[in-house]
């Protein structure tokens, strides 16, 4: 969670109306520099586009270490009238995701940290030891070949706009059905409202004969408001799974 200033905030609001005023060339002209330097601070704050995610999946993978990754529902509050917090938890997200399926770790959305780490602890893994007695056999590991192996499901291209959300799902694995390849995935949709009440939940299990499927849904049900969504998918076939969430507005 990072802040940034609101929209309709009080900082905003000033800003927005010195620059608007014709009666006062100082006051536009510190407007300006104030402008300036709010959008040099929305620079610096969006610390997600240069993360190093392909070279820090990397590390965990050449340091042989199994990385768990639990996601939590953020249920912090920022109390202040020219600011709010905005989530940028994607690319972390997903590069964290990556780590996880790459070292064979555990993944779970959970505030329950503590059954999480214990489920984690329970999913265990065998060390298998392979000998060969030629100095020509190249031996093939899980971490190594993962890293070639296709992309899990993804969650992506997340829109909330007019009470309806959009996104799509990728990479999945399609298999002959009935001579015509085929997805399944267990898409499961959460809604929460601004004091944490649950205000929509729905799963369904979809088909998926498209390389990529849009999926689109309105909630003309819902009052305008802040909402927080969580997504999950999984893939039938290979039980590979994805979870996206996000603070919507509608």
């Amino acid at each position: 969670m990072f802040p940034r200033l609101k929209n309709s905030g009080r900082v905003e609001t000033s800003i927005r109306n010195q620059l608007d005023s014709q009666i006062e060339p100082q006051e536009q002209v510190k407007a300006n520099v104030i402008r300036f330097k709010q959008m040099e601070l929305s620079r610096l704050f969006n610390i997600a586009e240069n993360f190093p995610a392909e070279a820090l999946k990397n590390l965990f993978l050449e340091a042989n270490i199994t990385f768990h990754l639990i996601l939590m529902k953020s249920s912090r509050t920022l109390l202040s009238h020219g600011f709010e917090l905005r989530e940028v938890t994607q690319d972390y997200e997903d590069c964290f995701r990556q780590i996880s399926v790459s070292t064979g770790g555990h993944k779970t959305f959970s505030n329950k940290v503590v059954d999480a780490i214990k489920e984690a602890m329970l999913d265990k893994r065998v060390n298998i030891d392979v000998k060969v007695s030629s100095d020509q056999t190249e031996v093939i590991h899980l971490k190594q070949f993962s890293k070639q192996a296709s992309s899990p499901i993804t969650i992506a291209n997340f829109k909330a706009q007019r009470k309806t959300i959009r996104f799509s799902l990728l990479n999945y694995q399609r298999t002959n059905i009935e001579n015509k390849l085929t997805g399944i995935a267990d898409v499961k949709i959460t809604l929460f409202d601004e004091n944490s009440n649950k205000v929509y939940e729905e799963a369904n299990i979809l088909s998926l004969v498209k390389q990529e499927t849009h999926i689109s849904i309105p909630f003309n049900q819902l009052e305008r408001g802040s909402y927080f969504i969580i997504i999950q998918a999984v893939d039938k076939i290979t039980n590979h799974s994805d979870v996206f969430s996000r603070q919507i507005k509608f």
